[in-house]
């Protein structure tokens, strides 16, 4: 039955149905959604672990012998009910609608009748657009793992830029999607995807390592070794090059933008620059051109 519904999909692909997109475009706005609530709850679920975790480090080493309060609090699952930032009163789910929620609310919450960022609308919209753009450009395989990528890309991009810390299962979810994708050759051969995992991987590693023994500190994080790996599961062993090449490129850019313009023109020799936006915008610039 699902091979049925999938079949009268790629149909309505080809035949660039007003039904299909309609259709992509709720798919689109629903994902959006649900990313918006990723960005904003994972940072928080991130440093609640930390916290958590140094408070059983000074348990177990008793250090402090007192329950510590690091006044950090965390939304117990990413599939919890969502509440005001504002107030705290629970949202009704009809306000949660994608795009129109926003709409109808005209901008302020229901409960307190503050301002809702644009941002939240903005998301939802501009990705709904960009997975019908997805789909309108490239066969409905390729299409759909272009969302993918995207989805997890913004994901990754933005807590990287919050926390500087990339989440492994947000990698490891990127690496597996990329093989199976691969399966049947959407981007890239199978033997290729593998192999360019492995030797992603690698190739950082020992960047990095020359780069430590010369300045006697880690040049990236470890996540960043992973994140290459998972983008070269999508684009294959061939382009392995070409996407730390355009990272580099872009986060040299990123550099200066924030050495220039934020800075007030002065560049930070020592300035941390989360790699993780440039690697992935690299690993798409590969996968779609």
């Amino acid at each position: 039955m699902n091979n049925n519904y999938l079949e009268i999909l790629m149909q309505m692909h080809e035949c660039n149905s007003w039904i299909f997109y309609a259709i992509v475009f709720m798919f689109g706005s629903a994902m959006a959604t649900f990313l918006n609530v990723l960005l904003y709850r994972m940072p928080v679920i991130m440093e609640h672990d930390i916290v958590e975790n140094v408070k059983f480090y000074l348990k177990e080493k008793k250090i402090a012998h007192d329950p510590i309060e690091f006044g950090a609090d965390k939304y117990n699952t990413l599939m919890g009910r969502s509440y005001c930032t504002t107030c705290g009163a629970m949202i009704p789910f009809y306000y949660n609608i994608p795009v129109l929620g926003w709409l109808l609310l005209r901008g302020k919450s229901g409960c307190c009748k503050q301002p809702i960022p644009i941002r939240y609308f903005l998301v939802e919209f501009l990705f709904s657009a960009f997975t019908c753009a997805a789909f309108a450009m490239f066969g409905f395989y390729q299409a759909l793992g272009i969302v993918f990528f995207s989805y997890l890309a913004i994901a990754i991009s933005d807590i990287d830029i919050k926390t500087k810390m990339i989440p492994d299962e947000y990698t490891y979810l990127l690496l597996w999607l990329g093989v199976i994708f691969n399966y049947n050759g959407t981007y890239t051969s199978l033997e290729s995807s593998v192999s360019g995992v492995i030797v992603a991987y690698s190739f950082l590693y020992v960047i990095n390592y020359l780069y430590c023994c010369i300045r006697n500190t880690n040049g990236m994080g470890g996540g960043d070794f992973k994140l290459l790996a998972a983008i070269i599961a999508w684009t294959g062993l061939s382009s392995t090059l070409n996407v730390v090449a355009l990272s580099c490129l872009f986060g040299i850019l990123t550099f200066l933008f924030k050495g220039l313009i934020a800075k007030g023109y002065k560049l930070e020799k020592e300035a941390e620059i989360p790699f993780a936006p440039a690697l992935l915008l690299a690993g798409f610039t590969c996968l779609v051109i």
